[in-house]
């Protein structure tokens, strides 16, 4: 294996160490590590017999050049064979050099796993900006860290492809249905059970020397209408011409008929491809462009052929790749191979071919033969590659963490309950697990305790394993029992300069949108609000009175939620008084030796806070005496 790359791997197998798949992933990385290095050597050989092939077909022309095809009669054939040979070592070269080119995908692909168990997100592949998320998810995505670097997205980077991307983010977005969620959870487990398909997919699109793009420039030609279809009297005018056209020559050589009529059709003809040259040559420019990204994707749907579901859930989702009765990843090739021939237009036997045979319409006729063939069924299949790819970055995170359960998502419920729920995007060395019950409606954990005690940390908790929960993955907790939920979230409120809107302003644009959401719920759902230290820009006696109003409207309208405050004064307001649930977390206060020292063990505990710690920190930072006077 290259330095470079057992340094990688030995600095990502470091930050996994201790978890039980870390292992696995670092013997996978040595294996395809060694494989490469003897695809390396290999590929050297190759290398020098190519050279050794072209100087020696070279020599034997330079011979025949020099002295004379009577006198070197021996050269012909061994430049012919030269030739020949060097032609097929280029072919398998090439071959050779694609597979390489997986085998050191799987390799960065098995470093970057172990770079996750760790939660090392330097060592993962950024998620990429993709579309901003709806307004409305906005918020609810920068609060819960659920899109862009150090994310719920960024921890299931594994989907290589953009409609893999673009799927994983929707889900992650926009909850799916009870249903909908069984069987991505059916689908799900049994991803997770398939790593070398899973590797091996994220594989196949990381291999080209161009990577997949956004297909929808495809789709839109794929999907539009074809140019000849529209012209009908032209189609078959131009099979006739074609015909004409050379049985004219043949006839004008044999003297049967004088060479000037074909002269004359030849102006016809040249007339016609000028008129029309330009429309179809910008056919051809965007289909040519797109010949080594189609040659991405026919490898991708090749790969997803080879899969043989054992659930229904994926079997559905794959029936996809053959719903036209043709095969996705044949067509694509297909298509591959006719983007190729557009590139004859550059060729000096272009002219040839266009005014014998009309070369250019009938590529055209049979690119839109294509269409029409396969284009209303092109967008499907992106579709599946797209629920495939997303559902294998959670079957990943389900293999990794096994430990971890498939939640029960359930409309009959009226509460959340979960045991040992943690944080999903902390590593497991530093995740602390609480039990946590929200409800039912009319009740609200009021969350109290310390600075950097894990209040802010167990509502991101429950709010990124409702995501989790929802998009048909598993979620940090041993069990988790849910009704379907909406999220509003009010934890990283920001003010905005541009548009004059204060923190105060923007938390109770915020809060109003959480309100709104509660009384007007989506259907079969219920609104789950999470509230960190709302209202922080007011004063104490007027906060409280807010902050009781708030939560009394939303448990009126039938809402489950979580709270956090340091103002344990709150628990005596007369709405929250009588519907809170209170918990907390503590701090332990010591000595290290060199000063006071505050630890925390995160651990979430009945009743209010008993202590606080703020001036104990102010103490550890020296700002704890006053200044002499």
């Amino acid at each position: 294996m290259p330095d470079a790359t057992a340094e990688a791997t030995a600095g990502a197998a470091a930050g996994a160490a201790g978890h039980p798949a870390a292992a696995r992933y670092a013997r996978r990385a040595e294996r395809f590590g060694r494989l490469d290095d003897v695809f390396e050597t290999v590929s050297r050989r190759f290398s020098w017999a190519r050279l050794a092939a072209f100087l020696t077909g070279a020599a034997a022309l330079a011979t025949i050049l020099l002295s004379g095809a009577a006198t070197e009669r021996w050269a012909w054939p061994v430049a012919g064979l030269a030739f020949v040979v060097f032609g097929v070592l280029v072919v398998r070269h090439d071959r050779l050099l694609r597979r390489r080119r997986t085998v050191r995908a799987l390799v960065t692909i098995n470093e970057e796993a172990q770079a996750r168990l760790a939660r090392r997100w330097a060592g993962l592949p950024e998620p990429g900006t993709g579309e901003p998320p709806p307004e409305g998810s906005a918020a609810l995505a920068r609060d819960l860290g659920l899109l862009g670097p150090a994310s719920l997205e960024h921890l299931l980077t594994t989907p290589a492809s953009p409609p893999g991307r673009q799927t994983l983010r929707r889900w992650l977005l926009d909850p799916a249905p009870p249903g909908r969620i069984a069987t991505r959870q059916e689908a799900v487990r049994e991803l997770s059970a398939r790593l070398g398909f899973r590797q091996r997919l994220e594989a196949a699109a990381r291999a080209g020397r161009r990577g997949p793009v956004n297909p929808e420039a495809f789709l839109e030609w794929a999907e539009g209408e074809p140019l000849l279809a529209r012209r009908p009297g032209l189609r078959r005018g131009v099979i006739a011409l074609s015909v004409i056209s050379p049985a004219l020559l043949l006839a004008a050589l044999a003297g049967l008929v004088p060479i000037h009529l074909w002269i004359l059709l030849l102006v016809g003809i040249f007339g016609l491809s000028r008129a029309r040259g330009e429309e179809i040559h910008a056919v051809f420019a965007r289909v040519a462009s797109r010949e080594a990204e189609l040659a991405v994707y026919e490898r991708i749907f090749e790969r997803l052929a080879r899969l043989a579901p054992r659930s229904s859930a994926l079997g559905r989702r794959l029936a996809a790749l053959e719903a036209s009765g043709r095969s996705a990843h044949r067509e694509m090739d297909r298509l591959a191979g006719l983007a190729g021939l557009t590139e004859l237009r550059r060729s000096a036997l272009h002219g040839v071919f266009q005014v014998l045979f009309l070369w250019d319409f009938h590529l055209l006729a049979a690119l839109e033969r294509w269409q029409r063939r396969s284009g209303s069924a092109a967008r499907a299949w992106f579709e599946c590659l797209g629920s495939i790819e997303a559902l294998g970055a959670l079957g990943g995170l389900a293999a990794d963490e096994p430990h971890w359960a498939f939640p029960e998502v359930d409309p009959r419920r009226a509460t959340i309950e979960a045991e040992d729920l943690g944080h999903p995007l902390l590593p497991g060395d530093q995740r602390v697990g609480n039990a946590v019950r929200l409800g039912p409606p009319g009740r609200v954990l009021l969350v109290t305790g310390s600075n950097m005690s894990g209040k802010s940390t167990l509502l991101r908790a429950i709010g990124v394993n409702t995501v989790l929960a929802q998009a048909g993955g598993p979620v940090c907790a041993r069990r988790l029992a849910m009704p379907p939920v909406i999220l509003g979230t009010s934890l990283l409120v920001e003010d905005s300069l541009t548009d004059g809107v204060s923190f105060f302003l923007a938390e109770l644009e915020r809060l109003r949108s959480i309100v709104e959401a509660a009384e007007a719920p989506e259907e079969g759902r219920r609104l789950l609000f999470l509230l960190d230290e709302v209202l922080r820009g007011t004063n104490p006696g007027e906060r409280r009175i807010a902050v009781a109003r708030v939560v009394r409207r939303l448990l009126d309208d039938g809402a489950l939620g979580a709270v956090t405050t340091h103002d344990l004064e709150l628990a005596d307001m007369e709405p929250i008084r009588d519907a809170c649930d209170p918990v907390h977390f503590r701090e332990a206060l010591g000595d290290s030796g060199e000063g006071p020292s505050v630890t925390f063990d995160y651990r979430m505990r009945a009743g209010l806070a008993p202590t606080t710690n703020a001036l104990r920190l102010l103490e550890l930072v020296g700002l704890g005496s006053e200044r002499p006077s």
